[in-house]
């Protein structure tokens, strides 16, 4: 711990970088992107890039077409096919 004194105010300031655990929110995000990546690269390797859809990577995540949009936006390049 750090104190600092100023002339107007006395400061505390921890300098201890304290590594906390995820909190739920953040274990869920982080899991439902795995679970994307991991249907992707299972569909990429069973069929093939061009033959997997965001429609067939939802459906083997479990999740919407628009979850995956939200984790995953479509980039220009892929608007252009």
């Amino acid at each position: 711990m750090l104190i600092t004194i100023d002339r107007t105010e006395l400061k505390i300031v921890s300098t201890q970088t304290a590594t906390k655990k995820p909190g739920l929110r953040e274990r869920k995000k982080r899991a439902t992107r795995e679970a994307i990546l991991k249907a992707a690269t299972n569909l990429f390797a069973r069929d093939g890039f061009d033959a997997t859809s965001v429609e067939k990577i939802a459906e083997h995540a479990n999740l919407s077409r628009q979850t995956c949009f939200n984790y995953f936006p479509p980039s220009p390049r892929s608007l252009r096919r």
